[in-house]
């Protein structure tokens, strides 16, 4: 089989560009218009986007520009349905994460936030499953990503762009596993540093001259081009990280160091960073308010009834009416008052009715708990528009949206705790789990530069990270016509159940730390598994179906 890239790309093959309109995006259209590519530019309309298509067809490349508006979920997914025929069953996909868009996280536009968090991330995953069963069917295939250094270390006021950034790798990682023995190639470059000309929040600050830690980190033009070259001509090539200098790339905590206190100094409440963990006394909680998403059931249920028990004032929030007025009633019963709002975070104004209601109830929240999820499992080309539909509205969107909603309450307060529910297949990505292990990972990254931009001795943000977890979730996520995976023997070795989650989320509450591994006993399997990440890649990945490139469930 060959592998594609510049070997088996031929004069006028297709390739298809997200994030062309950035600054990298354009160096990345243009390099494939000089290797002989005819190149779809998708991004938001606008003179950025025709600019990249002007600058490919002056080095003599054939460019279209595939314009959509990224703040509509619906036409995100559709946007494959924007592509012309001969276009979508192009054998190369390239996506360049766009660079970060500085500014604290609760005076953010919610609109700008759902655009960047579909173009960082939704466009990727919608116009990988639109164009995989074509790639799978001839054999060959590129899925080629340029990430960003907030990866490693996540930037104190660029929350999107972070939890984006985190979200990329396991995404990847599981979608190699899916499809590296159906001929498909998926290679991941991520920059260890962050754009030349200055990134925008020294320009917004005025801090336009460069310093000596900027150059030391600064990515060049010239990196970006001949790094993607080099992968774009080595299909084995899986993960490449690139400096712009010849000496080796600086490590996360060199560029964590870098992020907080170069890059982002001006202003601002300093994050919490060593020293003891801080300590919430358990009577401290009682007659505060916690805002738990989906609260019917699971996770959120047993999160909901541990808070209870300490008499905090809960406002739960799920689609299942019944379900959610028991939940409330038994937090009665715990010794704890409740409220609910049955609704559907999918549907529009759905986190400021939220907010709205909490105020109006018992005024700012001192805790919120974004639990809400649901994931598939089966192929990401097998997965339907409603299912990418509901995971990157409920995973992603909500978790962004509902946080956005309530938190600038709380920095009023000048106290609270923001509790995100993760999972471990961000840190141990599983195919037939690609678009859920990079949200979940999206998920991680926004906590941590939340936590950066807003933790002090009395504002938290923390991220729980579960195991397979014996809910409904399990029953939901499993396809159709396959046993339930609760019925797996190996699954239930290595499955908890609800209650030891929601003691950790009650141990996290009183005890806030930044990532907490659920049950912290699997913390020796996550070292185990990165020890053996090569070994893990080969036994994980998935077989080819039989009869060649034809997919397989």
């Amino acid at each position: 089989m060959s592998e594609p890239g510049a070997s088996s790309a031929r004069s006028g093959d297709v390739a298809v560009l997200s994030g062309a309109s950035s600054s990298w995006g354009a160096i990345v259209a243009e390099a494939l218009a000089r290797e002989g590519l005819t190149t779809v530019l998708v991004d938001p309309p606008g003179e950025a986007l025709d600019r990249v298509r002007d600058r490919v067809e002056e080095v003599g490349g054939s460019a279209f520009t595939v314009g959509s508006d990224l703040t509509d979920l619906s036409a995100v997914v559709a946007l494959m349905d924007r592509l012309r025929p001969e276009h979508r069953t192009a054998r190369h996909l390239i996506h360049v994460l766009p660079p970060p868009i500085p500014g604290r996280f609760s005076e953010r536009a919610p609109a700008d936030l759902v655009a960047e968090a579909h173009r960082g991330y939704s466009t990727l995953v919608v116009l990988a499953r639109g164009l995989l069963p074509s790639m799978i069917e001839a054999g060959a295939g590129r899925v080629l990503v340029m990430g960003s250094a907030a990866a490693r270390a996540p930037l104190r006021h660029a929350a999107v762009h972070s939890a984006l950034a985190m979200a990329l790798p396991p995404f990847l990682t599981a979608l190699d596993r899916e499809v590296a023995k159906q001929g498909v190639h998926v290679t991941y470059l991520e920059p260890a540093g962050f754009p030349s000309p200055p990134v925008a929040s020294e320009v917004a600050e005025g801090r336009t001259g460069l310093h000596e830690a900027h150059r030391r980190f600064m990515v060049s033009e010239a990196a970006v081009a001949r790094t993607f070259l080099r992968a774009w001509r080595h299909p084995s090539l899986r993960h490449l990280r690139f400096h712009a200098h010849e000496r080796s790339p600086p490590s996360s905590s060199v560029l964590q160091q870098y992020g907080e206190r170069a890059l982002h100094s001006g202003g601002g409440t300093p994050s919490r960073s060593g020293g003891p963990p801080a300590l919430v006394p358990a009577s401290a909680l009682r007659g505060r308010t916690a805002v738990v998403t989906g609260a019917s059931r699971g996770i959120g249920r047993r999160i909901a009834l541990r808070l209870a028990s300490h008499g905090m004032r809960l406002v739960l929030t799920a689609r299942d009416a019944t379900a959610l007025e028991e939940v409330a009633g038994e937090a009665r019963k715990a010794g704890g008052e409740a409220k609910v709002l049955v609704q559907d975070l999918l549907l529009p104004g759905a986190p400021e009715r939220l907010r709205d209601l909490t105020l109006e109830t018992w005024g700012a929240p001192y805790l919120l708990v974004n639990n809400a999820g649901i994931g598939f499992f089966r192929r990401l080309s097998r997965q339907d528009a409603r299912q990418l539909t509901v995971q990157l509205g409920v995973d992603l969107i909500a978790v962004l949206a509902v946080t956005r909603a309530l938190l600038p309450s709380m920095l009023a307060k000048g106290r609270g705790h923001v509790l995100n529910v993760g999972s471990m297949a961000a840190e141990v990505p599983l195919p037939r789990l690609a678009p859920y292990s990079g949200i979940k990972g999206a998920v991680k990254g926004f906590t941590l530069s939340l936590g950066r931009e807003v933790g002090t001795a009395s504002l938290h943000a923390s991220v729980l990270e579960p195991v397979t977890v014996d809910t409904d979730f399990i029953a939901t996520a499993s396809e159709a016509g396959r046993r339930d995976l609760r019925e797996s023997g190996l699954m239930r070795r290595v499955m908890i159940g609800p209650d030891e989650v929601g003691r950790l989320a009650e141990r996290t509450v009183l005890r806030p730390r930044p990532v907490v591994v659920v049950p912290p006993r699997a913390l020796a399997l996550l070292w185990m598994y990165r020890g053996t990440r090569p070994l893990m890649d080969r036994a994980l990945r998935l077989p080819a179906s039989p009869g060649g490139g034809k997919m397989e469930g």
